[in-house]
Order: C-alpha cells, then structure tokens, then sequence
C-alpha cells in the first residue's frame, strides 16, 4: 500500500530559529548549515516517509497524497492522519482505464483518528482490472493547519516539533562522539523520553 505526495509540503515541520532558541544557540549563524541538515536529516519534506512522520506515523505539513491500494474495501482508512479532504477516489477497470467513484457512492469522516472512506452498503464494488498490483488509489489532503489555512511548523503538535528538537539536541550534544560510548542508563533514559513525546500520537494507530 504505497504512500507519495502529489503535492508535497510546502515547508518543514521544524523550524531553525526554534531549534536555535531550543538548543539555546542564540542568534548565531555558525552552526545553521549543521542544524539545517539535521532538520533535513529527520523531516525532509519531499519524503512522505521522512523519519520524523514515520516516528509518528502523521502528515505534519498540509500535503496531497496519494495512496494505492490492492482491492476495495467497504471502509478504508487513510494513513498519515490528520485528514483534511479526499479529492477522488479512482480504479482502474478491467480494461485497463482509470475510472473515478462518484462521491455520492461513499462518504469521508474526517474528524476520525485516522479519517476514513466508508462506501454505500447499496455500492457494488467494480471489477478491478487483474494483473495490475495496486488498482485503487485515492488522493486525499492531510496535515496540520489553522482555521486560515495556515500549514506551518506552528500548527504541528508542539510535543512532535518537541521530539524532533530533542532528538537533533542529541546530535548535537553527542555530535563528537558515537552512541556505544554512552551509559546504557542514558541511552534507556533518552528512549524513554522520546517515547512519552510520541506516546500522545501513537494511540490506536495500525499502519504508515
């Protein structure tokens, strides 16, 4: 069930200066270009796959993906919460063209954790054509933003941009030295902290 961005993130989830404020750097540029590439590192945002939204298994940013699927099912949740719209649901028919649902055939609950697709018990799900390996694919809107529309690192979850910040703070205090060389009580103590970050996110959540 393969994820892509038909149009990806427009901006980062995290942000330089408040990494900056957060790793108590002040206003110099000597370090930027390390900490951008560990912002990059974590949560580049051409990736639907990036490190940070698959720790969290979210969609940080506002982004359009498309997900691909085998078969039809009578609901169908939509990975990488949370769900903003469906634009079209598609298949490609026995024949080999790509047809679309009409949207009176389903309904969209965008207010659950994940959103789902739900069909019509009356829709009769079409014959899909056989030797294609993912012939449905709905593309969707999801992630974070304001009642504006506004979709920036200040819309993301603050416990997620915190997580993120402290695992790059990590790179960065340790950045001279390799991970063995630490007491396993510490490595075990920053384990546990990142996991009652993610924990808030991690409810009830099956898949990417």
């Amino acid at each position: 069930m393969p994820l892509t961005y038909d149009t990806p993130p427009a901006t980062k989830p995290l942000d330089l200066d408040e990494l900056k404020d957060h790793l108590r750097i002040g206003s110099s540029t000597a370090y930027d270009d390390y900490l951008n590439l560990c912002i990059e590192a974590l949560a580049e945002e051409l990736d639907v796959n990036n490190m940070l939204q698959w720790a969290f298994k979210r969609q940080l940013i506002e982004a359009t993906i498309v997900f691909t699927l085998s078969d039809f099912k009578r609901k169908l949740e939509l990975p990488r919460p949370p769900l903003q719209s469906v634009s079209s649901v598609e298949y490609r028919d026995k024949d080999g063209t790509w047809q679309t649902v009409a949207t009176d055939n389903y309904e969209v609950n965008s207010d659950a954790d994940p959103g789902f697709i739900r069909f019509s018990d009356d829709y009769s799900f079409p014959a899909l054509l056989g030797d294609e390996e993912y012939p449905v694919r709905i593309t969707y809107v999801a992630g974070y933003s304001d009642s504006e529309g506004n979709s920036t690192h200040l819309q993301v979850p603050a416990n997620i941009r915190l997580w993120g910040m402290n695992v790059i703070g990590d790179l960065w205090q340790n950045r001279k030295t390799q991970i063995v060389a630490r007491s396993s009580a510490e490595v075990v103590q920053l384990v546990q902290l990142m996991g009652r970050l993610k924990a808030p996110h991690n409810a009830g959540r099956r898949f990417g």
